[in-house]
């Protein structure tokens, strides 16, 4: 390291950066730490904004993949063997079938937002109705299809259009797509 240990090497090292601690005494922060706490104006702040073109472009990219993933997704679900639903590693854990209706509700929930152009955060509890993993492997395969059909009729506008997620962040309806799979 260029002049040795505690030696400035960079401009970000040269200030000195203090700040109050929960007692009140002053402490160096990090520089780095600094620096992405600093609003920097030549940086552009990130946009959730889609052209119509472009979003049609991110469904097309990323549908093969989505539909190959759902059959995946699909045949680890089947793969629960229909007595042991009930199994879980530990009692504070949800059980098989809890967790199977967790992922395909959470994934019914983002590809019927987009379809709606809104999230609807309404509990989604699995029907007494289904009581496997296969009835739910079922359910999640119809809910797919028909999301699925929904979207590749979606125009390009429907796509762009800004969904907001409980506040926090707001994205092109196409984006939950792909922010589906990534949570399942």
């Amino acid at each position: 390291r260029p002049g040795g240990r505690g030696t400035p090497s960079s401009k970000v090292n040269e200030k000195v950066h203090l700040r109050r601690n929960d007692s009140g005494t002053r402490r160096k922060r990090n520089p780095l730490v600094e620096l992405f706490l600093t609003q920097r104006k030549e940086i552009p702040a990130m946009s959730s904004q889609m052209t119509p073109d472009q979003a049609k472009f991110l469904l097309a990219l990323t549908l093969p993949t989505i539909k190959t993933e759902h059959e995946t997704t699909k045949r680890v679900i089947e793969a629960i063997p229909l007595d042991k639903g009930d199994y879980r590693p530990e009692p504070v854990a949800k059980s098989a079938l809890e967790l199977a209706w967790h992922i395909v509700a959470a994934e019914n929930r983002f590809l019927s937002g987009i379809c709606m152009g809104k999230l609807d955060f309404t509990p989604n509890h699995r029907p007494d109705s289904i009581r496997n993993s296969a009835q739910i492997a079922a359910w999640f395969d119809e809910s797919f299809n028909t999301n699925v059909k929904q979207i590749e009729g979606l125009s390009g506008e429907q796509l762009a259009k800004s969904i907001d997620f409980r506040g926090m962040f707001q994205l092109p309806a196409v984006s939950f797509f792909q922010l589906s799979q990534n949570h399942t």
